[in-house]
């Protein structure tokens, strides 16, 4: 969804949802979109990591969290607000696991 190339048309049926808009550093698809890929990979390599039961899976898991959180940062909206609380859980919890 970061990465959606929107027309006006579509940006104004959108309003004011707009994901690749940051408040830090304007509308930048290409750039939201390739840090929500980066993202959504460590993601999906900390849960197979913690799948596999590697010992290392929690420090993916938080680097994961926390490149969320900074995703959810820089690309702020009161859309993502349930995607701040899910972060943070998931860091948590590793760092948790790793103790």
């Amino acid at each position: 969804m970061f990465g959606l190339p929107l027309i006006p048309a579509v940006k104004r049926d959108m309003a004011p949802f707009n994901p690749s808009q940051s408040w830090l550093v304007g509308e930048r698809p290409s750039a939201a979109f390739a840090f929500a890929l980066a993202v959504t990979a460590a993601f999906a390599l900390a849960g197979g990591s913690y799948l596999a039961r590697a010992s290392w899976w929690p420090g993916v898991m938080i680097a994961a969290g926390a490149l969320s959180l900074l995703l959810l940062g820089i690309f702020a909206s009161r859309y993502f607000v349930v995607g701040f609380p899910i972060s943070i859980a998931l860091a948590v919890w590793a760092w948790q696991a790793q103790t």
